[in-house]
């Protein structure tokens, strides 16, 4: 019976250690990134000749900060060159919780708080309320949105320092003017990249 616990001892503080091996990133682990990233159906509805849904890609910068082992914070910033007359940036707070798949593989749940700056560069008027979206080809019209974002990701180490990741995620924006009459305010981002853990 001796033998049995300590045989059972053995097990749990092997699979305790490969557990935390498992996870390789530990509280006030730092890193950066940057990733393509692509939202298709940019807009609802097209006033310039070509696809009514066009798709646009950019690009996204980001810094990771892990609060405890499994949970992290990030902060992402996107970038959307102007496409059928709009561009738009993101700058989005999300929380991460990672949950080991193997020793290099992790996925995790993402869900953040957004702040959107879309961008025209002109070509017909709309009228916001708060402002114009686009007034001619002259003047560029912005407009601000606040949004929640929900989504996943996955994430595999490549070496000691480096990582592939790739994210999926939704932003819901909370907008009831004329703007989102024309343009989505919510849609889907999907971005992968590389960071670098410092």
């Amino acid at each position: 019976m001796k033998k049995y616990f300590e045989r059972v001892a053995i097990l749990l503080a092997a699979a305790t250690v490969g557990f935390g091996n498992v996870y390789a990133q530990e509280a006030g682990d730092m890193a950066v990134g940057i990733s393509i990233v692509f939202t298709p159906d940019w807009v609802k509805e097209s006033r310039d000749v070509g696809d009514p849904k066009s798709n646009n890609a950019g690009l996204s910068a980001r810094f990771q900060y892990n609060v405890t082992t499994p949970i992290r914070l990030a902060g992402v910033f996107i970038f959307l060159p102007n496409s059928d007359n709009l561009g738009m940036w993101d700058l989005s707070i999300n929380a991460h919780y990672l949950i080991p798949v193997v020793k290099k593989l992790h996925v995790y749940p993402v869900a953040g708080l957004d702040f959107m700056r879309y961008t025209s560069d002109g070509g017909y008027q709309i009228d916001v309320g708060s402002g114009l979206i686009m007034i001619d080809g002259r003047v560029a019209g912005k407009y601000t949105i606040f949004g929640v974002n929900i989504g996943g990701g996955i994430e595999c180490k490549l070496g000691k320092r480096v990582s592939l990741q790739g994210e999926v995620k939704y932003i819901l924006g909370f907008d009831n003017t004329i703007f989102s009459d024309y343009y989505k305010t919510n849609r889907l981002i999907i971005s992968i990249g590389a960071v670098y853990k410092f």
